[in-house]
């Protein structure tokens, strides 16, 4: 499995967080997960180690405002 490096992820944070913003990373897993909050494949496992649940099961924040949401969506991976 590939992913973004984790130094990537500190600048886009860096870049676009304001204020009270949250980030998802999106077809994530507990092995490869870079932020704090990851949707997964497995969320009735993954959940004991932070998965959110699915990431089409996931409700964002729909207004733009102070309080914003930035999903990271490497998409999920098959085999080459």
């Amino acid at each position: 499995q590939g992913s973004i490096h984790g130094s990537v992820f500190q600048v886009l944070q860096t870049r676009f967080s304001a204020g009270n913003s949250s980030w998802l990373e999106g077809f994530a897993s507990p092995f490869n997960a870079t932020l704090s909050r990851f949707a997964s494949v497995f969320p009735d496992l993954d959940w004991h180690f932070g998965s959110v649940g699915t990431f089409f099961d996931c409700t964002f924040n729909s207004d733009v405002g102070d309080d914003s949401e930035f999903i990271e969506a490497n998409p999920p991976f098959t085999p080459g």
